[in-house]
């Protein structure tokens, strides 16, 4: 015959999740590096090649139009 009572209630099983935090660290860790990664390889295209990435700079017309007027004075 089992008892019942205090004694049953009081015991708790031993939980350990560090092997579950753990290998989620481990994880958030690799994506972090991968981040920094990709980061550090957009800086270094954007470096080297200039050009490509941004717009080119408008050189058409850079002061505004003036009208000139051909009416004689009278």
């Amino acid at each position: 015959m089992k008892k019942k009572g205090l004694d049953g209630q009081n015991r708790l099983p031993n939980v350990a999740p560090a092997s579950k935090c753990m290998l989620r660290k481990l994880k958030l860790e690799r994506v972090k590096d991968w981040l920094l990664m990709e980061e550090e390889f957009v800086a270094n295209q954007a470096r080297a090649e200039p050009s490509t990435l941004s717009p080119a700079p408008q050189t058409l017309n850079p002061k505004p139009y003036t009208l000139k007027t051909t009416n004689p004075k009278p």
